[in-house]
């Protein structure tokens, strides 16, 4: 995921809606399939191929697939009682 945060931050920071608008779903499920094969992208995954949109997409998959969440439940509730109340 490195390589593909890498991507985003030297591609995608100046694209407007880059995590809200979704990639072509074709194109995603290839990209997919290319980091399946080769996640730590030894064989140079080639993202210039594919619409920044969908890089973003196959980031987003990434981190609905993990078992936990990146910010535990239990914080967000502490952090959202702090900003309300």
């Amino acid at each position: 995921m490195i390589k593909v945060l890498s991507y985003l931050e030297l591609n995608g920071i100046l694209k407007q809606g880059l995590y809200r608008v979704s990639g072509a779903k074709v194109e995603e499920k290839k990209l997919e399939s290319e980091l399946e094969q080769d996640p730590y992208c030894f064989k140079k995954v080639q993202f210039e191929n594919y619409n920044v949109h969908c890089v973003a997409s196959i980031f987003k998959i990434f981190l609905r697939r993990l078992p936990d969440p990146l910010v535990p439940f239990e914080v967000l509730v502490s952090l959202f009682y702090r900003i309300f109340y």
